[in-house]
């Protein structure tokens, strides 16, 4: 029977693990760490984070220090050395992530931070970056511009009618003249207004792919300070919030896909991660095209990601992986050599203002969407042993 990697503890010294957290999942995170017995220390960024109604881990509060880096370093090389036995440390979004990797040679002596260069993880995170990259390799990406002037959009525009989707270098980015995820421009008459009024800069620019709430797909996984794959596996975004456009609130791992779909996102998955090497979690985003079948990259998140609780829950921890690498500890098992459970996870907040906003007429039945909620086994907030940050994101809930 193959060993299952969501149990066991790392014996290296007991070396404690900082998360800098952001939401559900920040939260994941701490729990998955807590479930593996290590010693977690949780930084608050958000007051309101359901986190600091969780029994798991050591509340360090950090309030906003996610938007004064400075700031923030300081505090981390503070609770760094205080702790003692260089701890690991994970980042939870694009900005703390780069902050890691922007500081990691001054970080090295106090505590232990994934070996990818602030370089390569801004080819990563950036996306406009991370396309050039992937399409200079072979991989499918959609058509993009980044930060274009009037006159580049205009001839661009001229083959591709609209609709466009428009979004930041990455969420986060100071550089760009939108903070949204991703916003729709219907036409080519009005994306050249809003570029004339707000300007583009450093924005990326694509023409909107037939796609959305069940062709999303993910890979999910961690690579070794070698840059070698440890684990993979899929998932797949039946509903988001945004509707067709945001992050998940109700998936499926895995994603049960044909197995020849299923093989081709693996190949692809390991052709992008050749050509970028990479060290640590990820979550590849991917879209497949609802007329050819085809799959395209969307993006690529190069921390833990929203719902690596739900991969957790069905049987892969890789926030437990990736210390065990950090701290130089025996990997766990062979490549690919675990088990998953198949399991539906529901984020229910997030799912309630998804169906709000989709118009009545696309909505479906009631019914069927309850019927929908009642196969999850795994959730954003929700446990029975740690009711906590389920009570708080409930009474968020309600005052909303």
């Amino acid at each position: 029977m193959e060993p299952r990697l969501h149990r066991g503890a790392v014996n290296s010294d007991d070396v404690p693990v900082i998360v800098l957290c952001k939401e559900a999942t920040g939260l994941a995170t701490v729990r998955a760490l807590a479930d593996a017995g290590m010693e977690v220390h949780a930084f608050l960024l958000d007051r309101g984070d359901p986190l600091a109604w969780s029994r798991h881990g050591r509340k360090i509060e950090a309030f906003g220090l996610d938007r004064d880096e400075p700031a923030l370093l300081s505090r981390l090389i503070d609770c760094a050395i205080a702790l003692g036995r260089r701890p690991v440390v994970l980042p939870t979004s694009d900005a703390t992530a780069l902050m890691l990797a922007l500081h990691g040679a001054s970080l090295g002596s106090v505590c232990r931070v994934s070996s990818t260069s602030h370089d390569q993880l801004q080819s990563i995170v950036r996306k406009e970056r991370l396309y050039e990259t992937a399409r200079t390799a072979g991989l499918p990406v959609l058509p993009f511009l980044f930060s274009p002037d009037h006159a580049a959009l205009a001839e661009w525009t001229v083959t591709r009618p609209g609709p466009y989707l428009l979004k930041p270098s990455y969420v986060g980015a100071a550089s760009a003249a939108m903070g949204a995820r991703n916003q729709v421009v219907a036409d080519r008459q009005s994306l050249v207004g809003q570029a004339q009024r707000h300007g583009l800069r450093g924005v990326l620019v694509q023409p909107l792919q037939r796609g959305g709430d069940g062709e999303i797909f993910d890979t999910y996984g961690c690579s070794d300070h070698r840059g070698c794959i440890t684990a993979l596996a899929s998932h797949r975004r039946w509903r988001q919030y945004r509707v067709d456009l945001g992050s998940t609130c109700f998936g499926e791992i895995p994603a049960q896909l044909p197995a020849r779909q299923e093989s081709t996102l693996r190949t692809l998955t390991e052709r992008l991660l050749r050509c970028m090497p990479y060290h640590g979690i990820f979550g590849i985003e991917w879209l497949r095209d609802a007329s050819s079948g085809d799959f395209y990259l969307l993006d690529f998140n190069a921390r833990p990601f929203l719902c690596i609780g739900h991969l957790c829950d069905c049987g892969l921890n890789l926030p437990w992986l990736a210390c065990r690498d950090l701290i130089g500890a025996v990997p766990a098992t062979p490549p690919h050599g675990f088990t998953l459970q198949h399991r539906f996870w529901l984020d229910l907040r997030r799912d309630l203002y998804a169906r709000q906003s989709t118009p009545r007429a696309q909505r479906g039945s009631c019914w069927t969407w309850l019927a929908s909620q009642m196969r999850a086994s795994s959730y954003a907030y929700w446990r029975w042993t740690d009711p906590g940050p389920w009570m708080r994101a409930t009474m968020q809930l309600v005052s909303r």
